[in-house]
Parts: structure tokens; sequence; C-alpha cells
């Protein structure tokens, strides 16, 4: 279940971004695995945030919130270092980053290296150290984090019928963060599996979407006006 879902994840992220670009899904299916490496996926990511942050100093936006669930929930936690930092201040302004006020993260995979001795790890192409290097909770990666986004908040999420180890990696990041400083709530969401924990949030009363408002300091009357 791990490995399957979040390779999927993956490749769909990728296979979307391509098709985008040249408007050939077919051609792009039957090359995925000889181009898509996971390093690729985060330079791409950084790219898409980048244009993001643009696009929100360009309307006024009072601020940004990274979200991802699963495999999109450790591409947002890697995309989080010091070339996106960068990256923005020579994109946009010295002060782009602080446009980017938190991220939300739910039921997200920290640690890569168990996929590598799974089949999975044939699309993705991933050494032990590669995995290593493109993991959340990699020391230099957090060290990273705590040097460039030190006022992010952070909204870490988990699913009582995910699998033990989406659980078991979301409790250790949250635990990680927070050592570091950051303001971080760990939800642990009952009674929904690794897909419901996100297609609830369509529904207004779902615990997690009051949660979430709740932990980024965001007025629930407000948000809900907005959204109508």
């Amino acid at each position: 279940m791990l490995q399957k879902t979040l390779t999927v994840c993956w490749r769909m992220l990728y296979c979307t971004v391509y098709d985008v670009a040249c408007n050939c899904r077919s051609y792009c299916l039957k090359i995925l695995l000889i181009l898509v490496s996971m390093q690729e996926i985060v330079v791409q990511v950084k790219e898409s945030i980048v244009a993001i942050v643009r696009m929100a100093v360009q309307t006024k936006s009072r601020g940004v919130y990274l979200s991802g669930h699963s495999a999109g929930a450790h591409l947002v936690a890697r995309a989080l270092d010091a070339d996106l930092r960068q990256n923005l201040s020579s994109a946009i302004s010295r002060d782009a980053a602080d446009v980017i006020k938190g991220a939300i993260l739910f039921s997200g995979i920290y640690d890569l290296r168990p996929l590598t001795f799974t089949s999975e790890n044939v699309a993705l192409r991933m050494t032990l150290s590669s995995a290593w290097n493109l993991s959340p909770t990699n020391q230099t990666n957090l060290e990273q984090l705590a040097a460039h986004w030190h006022h992010l908040r952070f909204v870490v999420a988990v699913a009582e019928h995910d699998s033990p180890e989406f659980r078991l990696q979301s409790e250790k990041y949250h635990q990680l963060i927070s050592g570091l400083g950051f303001t971080s709530k760990y939800v642990d969401c009952q009674v929904v599996d690794h897909f419901d924990i996100v297609e609830n949030l369509q529904e207004h009363e779902y615990s997690l979407t009051k949660e979430i408002l709740d932990a980024l300091g965001l007025n629930r009357n407000e948000t809900a006006k907005s959204l109508h």
C-alpha cells in the first residue's frame, strides 16, 4: 500500500506537468520510466512554487499556504530548502519567501529509504544515498528548513487507518520540526483512511478543516465567506 500509493502519485504529478507542457499524454506515459527522477520532480515543484508566489505578490495576496497529500506532502516538505528561498529572492524579490506562511501536510512520507527496497523503485530510480538526500527528515534538510523557513507554521495530519509507516513517519516529522522550534499541529484523524483524509475536506463540518483553520490562525467565518 505504501509504495504503490506513493509511486502512483509521484508518476501522476510528473505526467500532469509534462502533459500540460506539450499536450502529449500517450507519449508521456511511454517515456515516463526513462525520463522521470525524484530529483527532477522536486526541482519542478520548486519552480511551481516560485510561479505561485509570483502570482500571489502580483495580486497582493495576504499569504500562501503550501499543501500536499501522500507523495505531495513529501514534495512540499522537501522543497522547503535554501535553494527555494534563493530562487524566490532572485526571481521575485528579497523578501518573497515571507509570502509563504505555512505548510499543511496530509499522510506524507518523509524518509524515502524504505522505498529503495521495493519493486516501485524501478520507476523512481533511487539509491539509498539519493533517497536519503531527498528525505525531509535528513538532518541537512532539517537544518536548511530551520535556517531559511523558521517563520512557517505547520499542520501534520495522518489518518487513523493509514498504514503503520505513514503514521510512524508523520508523527516523527512533526516531532522533529517541533524540536527545531516550529509551530506544528499534529492531527490524528479518526475514522478515515489514506484517501478520506483529504476527500472529506469538502465537508463544511469536517473536523480536520476546523483543525487546520485554527492551527493557522484563520477565521472560519471569513474563510467560508471567501469561498462563496
